[in-house]
């Protein structure tokens, strides 16, 4: 909650100040914005969750991010990890996480057309659409709960254990189920009348194992983003490495990758440094990526990126501003680093 009031308060600070200048100050070689789905049209198991870039958007983004940097290729980040990075323009390294259909059918094409290179992480779990994860569920749940009666709100309340029955504790309250409450999330489903697999067919968020082989025949990196989406800081290490093997060896298998590539679901927030040294020495993850922001990691070949879909923002120029400015705050301070124990 400190870091969304802290970064609401700078957002504006950042309006005024040149980008130019942000930039400069900052001295970042190199930086890693991440998106999940572009889309022009609302996506139900989506939009109740986070921001919807549009393909227009999209566009505009990368223009601007082609008039300050240059894309870097997975080369590149390679020697930018290892310290062997060449001084020069700054540069950026595009990732997509969750695997969903318009990785192919918006995004992959405007990525081509550009000339960027990219890493797509997904998870098996949820290629060719058999089931979705709890994170979509709770998005459909949403969306449907707008238009609920009282008897079902309060139905919804006594399953949530909230003790007030007025919708913004019940919204809230939904947007903080995770994937142990799976069960309560399938109970709510049944209140509002929700039949999951019949949403998941029709609207079929997810990449096809057809899709997926296209993207990496075309040269896209594909990396895992666990096996189906659980929040790591909640599990337990053998979980944890579980989802790590599964995940890899679902990929190894249907797409034959040869480098071992990470991202964490949701966040890194309190993963242990004895699981990023398993990561690297007996899971041979090459990189592994979080979604703290502008920050640098006390894990080796751990990097942290920059959400490019952010309430309250129209544009990844205005969210760069603010985190540099939030980078350029906190430097004096030496809070820019994540110290993992």
């Amino acid at each position: 909650m400190e870091r969304k009031i802290v970064r609401r308060f700078v957002s504006r600070a950042a309006l005024i100040t040149p980008f130019s200048w942000l930039e400069k100050m900052s001295a970042q070689p190199m930086i890693f914005p991440f998106y999940h789905v572009v889309s022009n049209y609302n996506l139900p198991y989506i939009s109740n969750i986070y921001p919807i870039v549009s393909e227009k958007q999209f566009r505009n983004d990368l223009e601007f991010l082609l008039s300050y940097y240059t894309p870097a290729t997975f080369s590149d980040v390679i020697q930018f990890v290892q310290g062997r990075r060449k001084p020069g323009k700054p540069s950026f390294f595009l990732t997509i996480d969750d695997g969903f259909a318009q990785c192919e059918t918006v995004i992959a094409p405007v990525l081509k057309e550009l000339g960027i290179e990219a890493t797509f992480f997904v998870n098996p779990a949820f290629i060719d659409n058999q089931v979705i994860s709890h994170r979509q569920k709770i998005s459909f749940i949403l969306e449907k709960y707008a238009g609920a009666n009282k008897t079902e709100k309060i139905a919804i309340a006594k399953i949530t254990g909230v003790q007030t029955h007025n919708t913004k504790s019940n919204i809230s309250s939904l947007k903080k189920l995770n994937a142990g409450n799976i069960s309560i999330i399938d109970e709510i489903a049944d209140v509002l009348e929700i039949d999951f697999g019949k949403l998941t067919t029709e609207f079929k968020p997810y990449l096809s194992l057809r899709a997926l082989k296209k993207l990496h025949y075309e040269g896209f990196h594909i990396g895992s983003h666990g096996f189906d989406h659980k929040e790591f800081q909640l599990m337990q290490p053998s979980e944890m490495k579980q989802q790590i093997e599964e995940s890899f060896s679902w990929l190894e298998t249907h797409l034959k990758i040869e480098k071992r590539i990470f991202s964490f679901p949701f966040t890194d927030h309190n993963i242990s440094l004895s699981f990023f040294e398993y990561l690297q020495n007996e899971a041979n993850v090459l990189l592994s990526f979080g979604t703290a922001g502008l920050k640098y990691d006390s894990a080796s070949r751990h990097i942290q990126r920059i959400p490019a879909e952010m309430h309250g923002f129209t544009s990844l120029r205005q969210i760069l501003k603010a985190e540099y400015l939030y980078y350029l705050a906190k430097k004096p301070v030496n809070k820019n680093l994540i110290v993992r124990k």
